[in-house]
């Protein structure tokens, strides 16, 4: 009677052993399940910042690219409305021994209002020291340029500081300086 007893005591217990090794078994496997799910959702976690940090940076710089498209827009349409004159001394094509002073826009837009100074003494292009008030314009268009045929020889009075100033459509006056020589 022992042996069936016994033979039914141990089968039990090997139920038993059986059961609990499983149970631990699933238990050990659902914590390492889990591990790993936690693992690969901080991953992914990490993968959606960098992509939420990737996607605001993108969009910062497409606002400064914008912001520069915007000012080079502006820039464009300011330099469109301005002129750029420059001055040089020359010898007189018509009177050999006096200089004209060249007064060439190479803006986008005519000059109007031209006044020039010459070694620090305003000179009225349409006075007494052009020998042609016809030859110096009150607008100097884009490309053009004037001549104003000055009353000095080309060998006095260098070098020779020169200051233009005038009006355009930017509103905002122009001047250029240097010393002519």
């Amino acid at each position: 009677m022992m042996t069936e007893l016994d033979t039914s005591n141990v089968i039990n217990l090997g139920i038993l052993v059986v059961t609990g090794l499983v149970g631990i078994l699933t238990w050990l496997g659902s914590r390492r399940s889990a591990r790993e799910a936690r693992r690969d959702q901080e991953a992914a976690n990490a993968a959606a910042t960098r992509s939420a940090d990737a996607a605001e940076e993108a969009n910062k710089i497409q606002m400064r690219i914008v912001r520069l498209e915007e000012q080079t827009r502006q820039q464009a349409d300011m330099d469109a409305k301005k002129a750029s004159l420059v001055g040089t001394l020359e010898r007189s094509s018509q009177f050999g021994s006096l200089c004209d002073l060249v007064v060439s826009n190479q803006g986008a837009a005519p000059a109007r209002n031209l006044r020039i100074k010459l070694g620090g003494k305003p000179i009225d292009v349409r006075g007494s020291a052009a020998q042609s008030p016809s030859d110096c314009a009150d607008v100097i268009g884009p490309g053009a340029q004037i001549r104003c045929l000055l009353q000095q020889s080309p060998s006095v009075r260098r070098p020779l500081p020169c200051e233009l100033s005038w009006d355009d459509e930017s509103g905002i006056p122009g001047t250029w300086k240097t010393t002519l020589t």
